[in-house]
């Protein structure tokens, strides 16, 4: 069972050996809460830190740790940090203390009344900075009392202190409404109303919730994941601070980052019995989710966001990072209440009918081309044909004579275009196409010079895997079409009999086969 620690009414500054600094909060919600606790956890298992001028409010026959000051109160955890599991900070700390009090008590006998003085200030130091440096594993519980004009803007700077203290969760309310309502605040960006009495479920929840911690092994990402790499790239640029997305690779999973800082992480493995993920770098709290989904389902990639999905079941709110998130989501997709949803996709064959609406229209031509020849062919024009023949498997032309590659065997043609399409074509279909090229005909097509192994352009991601291009189109509503072609390079239509003419500063080719009757 976890130790937990609560710290509990004002932990105040000193000003002179008799007068202190405080707030006006004499700990009744504090105390509140640790009774809730010893109500719920084994009492042998529960510590109160408190002012040792504050009294306990209810029958508590745990560990007591009484302090002087704030200064007390931040050594006290800065050498037990390690001993404890859980912390939860209630309470209301002096932020503000003398830079020198006053040794003794402070002379006011040698002051006349009115007389005016300086005391200069400082930020006290703060408990809640080092807890996680010191115990990064523990569960850190915190809470921001802040006179907000808006909840919005409450629930940005309990976010700030949420960030800054790496806490699991910080719960923000005003001083008027602390009795009645709190913004529990989580790593994963969710902000969520509660009640005084719903704030200490919550607490409850957490405490009992098993997190997973990370075993990292740095290396470098291996080629064949260097795609997936890539489209996470793409993804994270379309996240506002929340939402991660991972794909199901042949070594694991590859997913966004722990808060988005730095590069895509590799998840090699997790052990759902000792709670641990294997990556390459600290990886997004949802990685044991988002691993168990893609390894126990046939899905490409999951995509989460922090909106709804009206079509989606609602299932109750977890904390991510968590073996309870993974059981409760299952392989399936959802909404989690508070937190968005999570949705488990494929990669989409093309369409080539709708092909010029999805691809970039850098892959077109602006007009369809007029060839004056009765014996003209198109092969692969798609929609864009104004040859006399076209042939094209995927789409048939309603303004051309639709062939097959069968029809070849027989037809012979003055001139045939390939214009952006020969690469679709396997080295027997090509051959096919030359045999049908008439004496004095040519066949003409365009195509790239060279391939990179991974290669980016805005929402495009190519690998050549040494057999076929993949090209990866991520679109605007987060599916992404993958479709496969070969690379032919120079040698390859030399060797063919075509002649090669390179433009486009080299990077594309023009590759002309011409039937001279020999």
């Amino acid at each position: 069972m976890k130790k937990i620690v609560i710290s509990c009414g004002p932990i105040p500054a000193k000003l002179d050996s008799v007068k202190i600094i405080t707030n006006q909060f004499k700990g009744g919600l504090a105390f509140k809460t640790a009774e809730f606790l010893q109500a719920t956890f084994p009492l042998d298992k529960i510590t109160i830190i408190k002012w040792s001028g504050t009294e306990i409010t209810f029958d508590f026959d745990g560990k007591v740790v009484n302090i002087n000051d704030v200064f007390e109160y931040y050594k006290w955890f800065e050498d037990n940090a390690e001993t404890y599991d859980v912390f939860i900070l209630a309470g209301a700390v002096a932020n503000l203390t003398p830079s020198n009090p006053f040794p003794g008590k402070f002379p006011s006998h040698n002051y006349k009344v009115g007389e005016k003085f300086n005391i200069e200030f400082e930020i006290a130091p703060r408990s809640i900075d080092i807890i996680k440096q010191l115990n990064p594993y523990s569960t850190l519980i915190g809470y921001k009392l802040f006179d907000a004009k808006t909840n919005e803007e409450l629930i940005e700077i309990g976010r700030d202190l949420l960030k800054e203290s790496k806490a699991n969760i910080i719960f923000a309310n005003t001083p008027k409404g602390a009795k009645t309502e709190k913004f529990a605040l989580t790593q994963d960006g969710a902000a969520i109303k509660l009640t005084f009495d719903e704030h200490l479920e919550m607490i409850a929840k957490l405490i009992s919730s098993k997190f997973f911690t990370s075993a990292v092994d740095l290396d470098n990402t291996p080629k064949e994941v260097q795609h997936y790499v890539d489209m996470v790239k793409v993804f994270e640029k379309t996240f506002d601070g929340y939402g991660t997305v991972a794909f199901k690779t042949p070594i694991g999973i590859v997913t966004t980052a722990r808060g988005h800082s730095g590069e895509p992480v590799i998840v090699y493995n997790v052990n759902y019995d000792w709670l641990v993920v294997e990556s390459n770098k600290k990886a997004t709290l949802n990685a044991p989710t988002l691993y168990n989904i893609l390894e126990n389902s046939d899905y490409d990639y999951v995509i989460h966001r922090h909106s709804f999905d009206g079509t989606l079941p609602t299932i109750p709110f977890e904390f991510p990072g968590t073996f309870e998130e993974v059981v409760a989501v299952g392989n399936e997709s959802v909404n989690i209440e508070h937190r968005g949803y999570l949705i488990l996709k494929k990669f989409k064959k093309i369409n080539w009918v709708t092909y010029y609406d999805d691809f970039p229209k850098r892959y077109f031509a602006d007009d369809k081309k007029t060839y004056s020849t009765e014996r003209s062919l198109s092969v692969g024009g798609n929609i864009r044909v104004s040859a006399k023949y076209s042939l094209d498997p995927f789409v048939k032309d309603e303004d051309a004579i639709n062939i097959t590659y069968d029809d070849l065997d027989t037809m012979e043609f003055d001139f045939i275009t390939c214009e952006n399409a020969i690469n679709y074509l396997t080295e027997d279909e090509i051959k096919k196409v030359i045999k049908s090229v008439a004496p004095g005909g040519v066949f003409l097509a365009n195509t790239f010079s060279n391939i990179k192994i991974n290669s980016t352009r805005d929402n495009e991601v190519v690998y050549y895997d040494g057999n076929f291009v993949n090209h990866y189109l991520i679109t605007d509503n987060d599916d992404i079409i993958h479709h496969q072609f070969y690379y032919y390079d120079e040698n390859f239509f030399r060797k063919l009999g075509f002649e090669v003419n390179f433009y486009n500063e080299g990077k594309s080719m023009i590759v002309k086969y011409s039937n001279n009757g020999e």
